[in-house]
C-alpha cells in the first residue's frame, strides 16, 4: 500500500471524525444551554417583557443623496421605533448628529454611550431605552481591540476604532435587571475572530451569570465560524433560532437600498444568555413610499423570563375542519356576512360565525365564511370577509401560544386583534397580548 493511498484514507478519516465531533459539539451545547436555561428560569424570576431590537441606521454619508439623504431618513426611523414599541434598542453607525436628532424625535427615551474615536465623537453603538419603564444602574464603553480600555483603540487587522457600549439596565416596576451589550464590527477576518472572543470574555467579566443580551451589526452571517462560536459558547444563543415562528418576510437583514435584494444572510442579530425566552422575533422590511429607512433592516425581539411557559414547538392546525372562533373576551368572531367589518362580540355561533380552516402553502392558512374569504386588509383599514378568491393579504400564520391559545399572524407581519368586541378586528399589532389571542 503506497504512502499517498495512506494519506488519503487518513485524511479521510480525520474529516469524519471532525464532522461527527462538531455534530456532538452542538448536541452537548444545545443541552448544556437548555440545562443552564432551566437554572436560570429558577433564579431569575419576575423579568419584565422587553421589546428589545438592534438597527444600524446608516451614518449619514454625502454618497446617499439625493434618495437616501438622512434629514429624510431620520423620521422613518423614529417612525418604526414607535410603531413597534421597542422597550430597549441598541443603534450603530449613528453619529453625533444623529444621535441628536433621534434625541429629538424620541424624546420618550434616554441613551447611553459614546462615539467610536478617541474623542467621543464618530460613530456610536449606543443603547436606548424607554424611561417610564427603565432606569440604567451602570454602563460604561469598550473598545474591539487589543487595549480594549483605550479610547478610539483599533484591534487587530480592523479598519476602524469599534465600540461597544453596555448598561445594566433596571426595570422599574420590578426591581429585576439585564447586561446589555451592543456593538458594531469590523468587516476584517481576524478582528471579527477576536471580538468575539473579548465579547464572550467581557460579557463575564462585567455580567456575570446575569441576564444578558447582546446585538449588533456583526458584519457575519449565520453560515460564518464566528457566529458558531457566539451561538455554541454557552453564554448566549442567538435569539432567532430561539422561536419557532420567527417572521422574515425578508430573511436577510443588510439590503444596500434595494427592497428587491435576494438573500438568506443575516448580519444583525440579538443573542440571549439563558435567563429568557423568546417570543417573538422580526424582521422589520418596512418601507415609505417605497423607500427604506436603513441599508439595513431593524430586528425586534420579545423577550420574556425564562420561567414562563415556552411557546409550543408545533402548531396544531385544525386543517379542514369548520371551526367558530373566540376572543379573549369570551364572544365569537363574525364573518358578518361580508357586508361589514368583523367583530368579535357575538355570544352564541351561528352560520355567519362558521369558518372554515383551508391550507395556504407554507404553513399558512385561509380562512373562509359563507363563502367568502377573511382579509387582513393589509392593516390598514378593519378586517372583512367579502373576498371571492384569496390573494396574500387573505393568507395568515397560525400561531400557537404557551398558553393554549393561538394567533394570526397577517402577510404584513402584524397580528390579527379582536378589539375586545369594542372595535372593529384589525391586523395590525405588533406583538401578542390578550387581544391577540383566540381559542377555537
Amino acid at each position: 500500500m503506497n504512502r499517498s493511498f495512506i494519506f488519503l484514507i487518513f485524511f479521510a478519516c480525520s474529516a469524519l471524525f471532525s464532522c461527527k465531533k462538531e455534530i456532538d459539539d452542538r448536541s452537548k451545547n444545545d443541552v448544556a444551554f437548555a440545562m443552564v436555561k432551566n437554572k436560570a428560569g429558577l433564579e431569575a424570576k419576575n423579568l419584565p417583557t422587553i421589546v428589545l431590537g438592534t438597527y444600524n441606521v446608516r451614518t449619514d454619508t454625502p454618497g446617499d443623496a439625493p434618495d437616501h439623504t438622512w434629514t429624510e431618513r431620520k423620521n422613518m426611523i423614529a417612525d418604526i421605533i414607535m410603531t413597534y414599541k421597542f422597550d430597549v434598542f441598541g443603534v450603530q453607525e449613528a453619529e453625533s448628529h444623529q444621535m441628536a436628532d433621534m434625541a429629538t424625535l424620541l424624546p420618550d427615551y434616554g441613551r447611553v454611550g459614546v462615539g467610536r474615536n478617541s474623542d467621543g465623537t464618530g460613530e456610536h453603538a449606543a443603547i436606548f431605552y424607554k424611561k417610564s419603564k427603565f432606569s440604567i444602574l451602570s454602563s460604561g464603553n469598550f473598545w474591539l481591540s487589543e487595549t480594549p480600555n483605550v479610547a478610539g483603540s483599533i484591534g487587530w487587522d480592523a479598519v476602524y476604532p469599534r465600540v461597544c457600549t453596555w448598561a445594566k439596565i433596571s426595570d422599574t416596576a420590578t426591581g429585576t435587571s439585564f447586561y446589555y451589550f451592543n456593538t458594531h464590527l469590523d468587516l476584517r477576518s481576524q478582528a471579527q475572530t477576536q471580538s468575539v472572543n473579548l465579547l464572550l470574555s467581557k460579557i463575564t467579566e462585567i455580567a456575570g451569570a446575569n441576564p444578558v443580551a447582546l446585538s449588533a451589526d456583526f458584519n457575519f452571517d449565520q453560515f460564518s465560524s464566528k457566529y458558531y462560536t457566539l451561538n455554541n459558547s454557552g453564554k448566549v444563543k442567538d435569539a432567532f433560532t430561539l422561536n419557532e415562528y420567527p417572521y422574515a418576510p425578508k430573511p436577510h437583514t443588510y439590503n444596500g437600498y434595494d427592497v428587491f435584494l435576494v438573500s438568506d444572510k443575516r448580519v444583525d442579530h440579538v443573542f440571549v444568555s439563558s435567563h429568557f425566552q423568546v417570543d417573538q422575533v422580526d424582521i422589520l422590511p418596512d418601507t415609505y413610499d417605497g423607500k427604506l429607512p436603513s441599508d439595513h433592516y431593524p430586528v425586534k425581539v420579545v423577550l420574556n423570563d425564562a420561567s414562563l411557559p415556552d411557546q409550543p414547538r408545533i402548531a396544531s392546525i385544525p386543517l379542514g375542519q369548520v371551526i367558530n372562533l373566540k376572543g379573549s373576551n369570551n364572544k365569537f368572531v363574525s364573518s358578518n356576512n361580508g357586508t361589514a367589518n368583523m367583530k368579535c362580540n357575538r355570544l352564541i355561533a351561528d352560520s355567519w360565525e362558521d369558518f372554515s380552516v383551508i391550507a395556504a402553502g407554507t404553513g399558512k392558512v385561509y380562512l373562509k365564511a359563507i363563502n367568502m374569504y377573511v382579509s387582513s386588509e393589509n392593516g390598514v383599514k378593519p378586517m372583512t370577509c367579502n373576498r371571492v378568491s384569496p390573494g396574500s393579504w387573505e393568507k395568515f400564520n397560525w400561531i400557537p401560544n404557551a398558553d393554549g391559545t393561538f394567533s394570526l399572524r397577517g402577510a404584513n407581519g402584524r397580528y390579527v386583534s379582536s378589539g375586545n368586541g369594542t372595535y372593529n378586528m384589525t391586523c395590525e399589532s405588533v406583538q401578542i397580548k390578550g387581544w391577540e389571542k383566540f381559542q377555537y
